[in-house]
């Protein structure tokens, strides 16, 4: 009986650790330093591109070319926002590179490899919100393009008011962006660390992908509600 007492007493105190500190765990964002191209990852809220074109425009890209991943907009409108900034800010789309058909971050991360061993990168900015920071690490880790171990990577983080990792838990929505992003990290680690090395992972993506996808994309649609409706969207 004791030792039943002593292992779910561990098992709370381990989960209550993991909880309080979730939030330095989801952070591995550094500091910048000159790279040969800046990536902005798709999705955010705004922060993602205005941290993008700070460095840009502090020529942290030597190739003075920047990646543009993903589409971001808002429902009612047909261009994607990140364009309207860069417009505003005068600089030359004849410099960024546009790929707004990718809908993932692992998709995301497979094409920056490719581009950069394409055209002999070697070290890439990738821009990115704190929370998400540490699903790019393990997926740059776990994706294996080729011979990338040459490639070189620093994920900065966007800066936004709402996130504070040592107080996520505090703010709903950095507590909501926490939690769905330790979701998809261990889906990750699961998915793409084990079951496709192994090669079943299509297999059993078939049967379950709508049910994921349906909750997936209403937990997005919740979390880009609150940061477009809150103060918490001021960044």
């Amino acid at each position: 009986m004791n030792s039943k007492i002593s292992f779910f007493s561990i098992i709370i105190i381990l989960v209550f650790l993991l909880f309080i500190n979730l939030g330095k765990f989801l952070d591995v964002t550094e500091e910048p330093i000159k790279s040969d191209i800046i990536v902005c990852l798709g999705g955010g809220y705004g922060g993602r591109i205005s941290k993008a074109i700070d460095l840009y425009s502090n020529s942290y890209s030597n190739s003075n070319k920047m990646i543009l991943t993903g589409y971001n907009k808002n429902w009612k409108e047909i261009e994607d926002r990140r364009i309207k900034v860069l417009k505003k800010y005068n600089i030359s789309m004849n410099n960024i590179i546009f790929e707004k058909e990718i809908k993932s971050t692992r998709n995301e991360i497979v094409f920056i490899k490719k581009y950069m061993i394409q055209h002999g990168y070697k070290k890439a900015i990738i821009v990115t919100d704190r929370p998400h920071s540490k699903r790019v690490s393990a997926l740059l880790n776990i994706l294996t393009i080729g011979n990338d171990k040459h490639l070189s990577f620093s994920i900065i983080g966007s800066e936004v008011k709402w996130w504070d990792s040592a107080k996520y838990y505090e703010n709903k929505t950095s507590f909501l962006y926490a939690i769905h992003e330790f979701t998809k990290l261990s889906y990750t680690y699961i998915a793409y660390g084990f079951l496709e090395k192994i090669g079943i992972l299509e297999y059993i993506k078939k049967p379950i992908a709508p049910i994921f996808n349906f909750i997936r994309n209403n937990i997005d649609k919740y979390i880009y509600c609150l940061l477009y409706t809150s103060d918490a969207a001021d960044e």
